[in-house]
């Protein structure tokens, strides 16, 4: 992990550098590092599926939070997460300007479960309400 690091300090406009490194705090299981990085690759090259990345990690983190291969219940995830994750997610849905790419079966599953979860728990409106 050092390696691409040092790489990506070095490099920090190689794209692939990065998702490497992002690949690699995924296989040592840091979720955090992820989802920091997830967001830091979103500032540097404003692809949407970063910041779903980022979404997924922070989720990541919290599930595996009391030890990191014992998994715990989704719902025992805190609101605010899923209130952060849906105000970033509704971000990308409804403000980026990328319709050329559509989302993708992963993406919006994400979505969906993060509004369903808001919506059945805290009876959050939909946006545009």
């Amino acid at each position: 992990m050092d390696c691409y690091e040092n790489a990506y300090a070095k490099q920090p406009e190689n794209e692939e550098l990065g998702i490497e490194l992002f690949y690699c705090f995924l296989r040592l299981r840091q979720s955090k590092k992820q989802q920091q990085f997830g967001m830091k690759l979103y500032k540097s090259y404003t692809k949407r599926k970063y910041l779903f990345w980022s979404v997924a990690s922070m989720f990541q983190s919290e599930i595996s939070k009391p030890n990191e291969y014992a998994l715990v219940a989704p719902s025992s995830i805190p609101m605010d997460v899923y209130s952060l994750a849906q105000r970033i997610l509704q971000k990308v849905i409804y403000e980026f300007d990328d319709f050329a790419t559509p989302l993708g079966a992963e993406e919006l599953q994400l979505y969906v479960e993060v509004r369903s979860v808001l919506m059945l728990v805290v009876n959050v409106d939909p946006p545009g309400k």
